[in-house]
């Protein structure tokens, strides 16, 4: 269960997909998306994938493009969330970043 006053922090994006998504770069994440970026590659320290983040960062316009372009939805990062995880923890205000830009 979930402490209410739990934190969860977002980590850095490294890859090219998942910093667009951090960033809500739409045009830059259809860019990406034409000229054939892989959507289904994952960070290697946070388990993230785009999705990911475009959920933490509450970039619904990124995510509607993820789904429309990609079969990644139900995918979950090392610690088990989903994107609809982060998403809610969003909303609720409980994610924090761990850079900035």
């Amino acid at each position: 269960m979930t402490n209410a006053n739990q934190r969860y922090s977002i980590p850095k994006p490294t890859l090219p997909m998942s910093i667009a998504c951090s960033e809500g770069d739409i045009d830059k994440l259809e860019s990406l998306i034409v000229n054939g970026e892989r959507d289904d590659e994952v960070d290697e320290v946070s388990g993230w994938h785009p999705i990911h983040f475009a959920a933490a960062h509450g970039h619904l316009n990124c995510i509607k493009k993820l789904i429309e372009n990609c079969d990644i939805v139900c995918l979950s990062t090392f610690e088990v969330q989903s994107p609809l995880h982060l998403a809610i923890f969003n909303f609720l205000g409980i994610l924090t970043s761990e850079h900035h830009y």
